[in-house]
């Protein structure tokens, strides 16, 4: 059974959301369906950008009541730009992601509050039949609910001009007869190449990843062949993957040898049992077919997906032998499997690796 649930530790305010953790893994370079009646229009950017192709089911006037006028117009210009990917369903209050393998159901709403602050429960299935059954669910809707024509349009527009500047219904309202438990909020799962969420709003799109290279366990001249990168043995290294895209620039650190590789990343972070490469002559083989050392790479626990081995698909830019690897006392290092640094010493550090890895830039 590979069912997990999701909600926020009342003794650990202010850490990742599991909620945002748990959609991301679902959404990333999939096809996704999407049921909620509320949603922060800035959220679902941030989701469905990473996505393969999407779906929205959503109460449009559920929806449109939640947000003030402002909110209002971004919202319209949305579903006007997304017109075939949206339809309206009346009374809808399902919370629901649903992708090819893996689907959420829960009772928060996608919305910063609902990721970050209110009180929520959802459950998260793996591989589970009941994913074949929600996607059932969600198509049976589909089919039922509004598509989003010129006449819908012109309607949304005429019950937006009756509404009130202010939201009808408030997503978070002030508390009357007490203060929240706490006032501090979950944080977003940090995606690299966008906004830096806590500190500002400057994008940082090189990334720091380390390698943890082992002759007979985790090899760097597999990485290279196969054109990837990987952690494994728990999810406080594998997870992090999740936050990778494609377009990221990775520089890669595997200790103690120093920096051996730049690359970019093509897709997105997959469990061993489902991730694939290609072979000389184009044929496509599973990646723990072709490792050097078949017993690595966490394999007893590659049906396990909190343990086992991710991969991250990247094309190689530039790379060196391990045994060549660029290292200095001048350099930044850290143990995190993946960091996005700001300080002086990373800008130092790029400057140095760009002069070691000429082809960097491709």
């Amino acid at each position: 059974m590979t069912i997990r649930l999701l909600y926020h530790d009342p003794d650990c305010p202010g850490a990742v959301s599991p909620f945002d953790e748990g959609i991301l893994g679902i959404v990333r370079g999939d096809e996704v369906s999407i049921a909620c009646p509320y949603l922060g229009l800035e959220y679902l950017r941030r989701i469905t950008r990473l996505t393969k192709s999407w779906r929205l089911l959503t109460d449009l006037e559920a929806w449109l009541r939640s947000l003030d006028h402002r909110q209002r117009e971004r919202v319209y210009a949305f579903l006007i730009e997304n017109r075939y990917l949206i339809r309206h369903y009346p009374l809808l209050h399902a919370k629901v992601v649903i992708g090819s393998h893996s689907a959420m159901v829960g009772s928060a709403n996608f919305t910063s509050a609902g990721m970050r602050q209110r009180t929520e429960v959802s459950v998260r299935f793996e591989n589970e039949p009941q994913v074949q059954e929600l996607t059932e669910w969600f198509d049976v809707h589909w089919r039922r609910a509004k598509e989003l024509d010129e006449v819908l349009l012109k309607r949304i527009a005429v019950f937006m001009r009756f509404l009130p500047k202010k939201r009808v219904i408030e997503d978070l309202t002030k508390p009357f007869i007490s203060r929240p438990l706490t006032k501090q909020l979950a944080r977003l799962v940090q995606l690299p190449g966008g906004p830096v969420i806590q500190n500002g709003t400057s994008r940082h799109s090189d990334v720091y990843f380390n390698f943890g290279h082992e002759e007979g366990w985790r090899e760097w001249d597999d990485a290279r062949r196969f054109k990837f990168i990987s952690a494994g043995g728990g999810r406080w290294y594998s997870a992090p993957l999740a936050t990778l895209v494609p377009g990221d620039r990775v520089w890669v650190y595997a200790r103690p040898y120093g920096y051996v590789g730049v690359a970019r990343v093509t897709g997105f972070a997959e469990p061993a049992s489902r991730f694939q490469v290609e072979i000389q002559g184009g044929e496509v083989r599973p990646i723990m077919e072709v490792v050097k050392s078949p017993d690595g790479y966490h394999n007893k626990d590659i049906k396990n997906l909190k343990r086992c081995e991710y991969f991250v698909p990247v094309r190689w830019l530039d790379s060196k032998p391990v045994e060549g690897g660029v290292k200095g006392s001048d350099l930044f290092t850290n143990r995190r499997i993946i960091c996005r640094p700001t300080s002086p010493i990373w800008r130092s550090t790029l400057r140095r690796l760009k002069k070691e890895f000429p082809n960097h830039s491709q």
